[in-house]
């Protein structure tokens, strides 16, 4: 309706973009993305977008081409490096991308990059977090919880505390300090009333992962459907991250019919999230559809065809694919 009203901003297309590839329509969605540009040649995000709609058609390796081409030109604004480089809550960012096809040394060097491109302590404080936040995402949780006890010193007056106070929350899961990470789960909670919505969102990404690990997956379906009830962010890592948590839950259940159609779901809207093809491939060869998962096997695989060498999932899909015959 706002594209009707006022069709000459650019603006109206990006969010209209989100929306289509919210409900898994990466042609609209590029659509919309090219209409934003033809009305604001340039314009950052749209750009962003259409590595987007890549990612979301399953061409991981096109999306991350895609960002590195823009990350290379010369008049591109130190500022907008940084978001293409790192930025990662609602769109990929060239770091994510890296991650997902395994190539973890390109990612860090993607966070150094951009930290030396920061012109100001709260760009680096920033990018700070969202390494970190990588970095717990690959199960390296040590420095992670040293920089969230860093941060949390100071005053919870932006998004980069919360940040930490998440990244706590699970780092401390993680060392099976339970009695320490239901502490700040209680603190974000309690803190809902002063600093928002978005303290109770990140106590309950916290509570999932501290459920999980305690291989509890009926209570953290039961937060994962409060956090929905609430409004979980449409599309990007934030959602991503919530779909992840529920099919590992569905999982640890043996719901094994419920895991495989959630993982369905989620790469009809993220093709490029390589590590769902992987727990596709191994959903379906315990139900014995031993072709299908070697299928996955392989897109996953491809996926991670640079990936830095000796990394267990790859390792094991190689070994999956030896063991069910198929070969790459």
């Amino acid at each position: 309706r706002c594209a009707d009203l006022e069709p000459e901003k650019a603006v109206h297309y990006h969010h209209l973009c989100a929306r289509w590839l919210a409900v898994g329509e990466p042609d609209s969605a590029e659509a919309s993305a090219r209409r934003a540009l033809s009305r604001e040649p340039g314009y950052l995000i749209a750009r962003i977008q259409l590595a987007q709609c890549l990612y979301s058609r399953g061409d991981l390796a096109g999306a991350t081409r895609f960002l590195e081409e823009i990350t290379q030109e010369s008049d591109l604004d130190p500022l907008d490096a940084v978001r293409v480089l790192t930025s990662a809550a609602f769109r990929p960012s060239l770091a994510m991308l890296y991650g997902e096809s395994g190539r973890h040394g390109a990612a860090l060097a993607a966070f150094g990059r951009a930290e030396g491109l920061a012109q100001s302590v709260r760009t680096r404080v920033a990018i700070e977090s969202r390494r970190h936040r990588y970095l717990l995402r690959q199960g390296w949780y040590k420095e992670t919880l040293t920089w969230s006890n860093r941060i949390l010193a100071g005053q919870p007056n932006d998004r980069t505390w919360f940040n930490a106070q998440h990244n706590r929350v699970v780092a401390l899961a993680l060392i099976d300090s339970m009695e320490a990470s239901r502490g700040v789960i209680s603190e974000l909670m309690a803190s809902a009333d002063t600093l928002g919505m978005l303290s109770t969102f990140m106590a309950r990404r916290g509570a999932i992962t501290l459920l999980l690990r305690e291989q509890n997956p009926n209570e953290a379906l039961k937060v994962i459907r409060d956090v929905r009830h609430d409004g979980l962010p449409t599309g990007g890592m934030f959602d991503i991250e919530i779909r992840d948590a529920e099919i590992e839950a569905l999982l640890q259940d043996n719901r094994l019919d419920g895991a495989e159609r959630a993982l369905r779901e989620q790469l009809r809207l993220y093709g490029g999230h390589s590590k769902a093809h992987l727990a596709l491939a191994q959903t379906l060869e315990r139900q014995g559809n031993y072709q299908e998962a070697a299928e996955h096997y392989h897109i996953f695989l491809e996926a991670w065809a640079q990936a830095d060498p000796g990394q267990p999932p790859d390792v094991m899909a190689k070994e999956r694919l030896q063991i069910l015959g198929y070969t790459q």
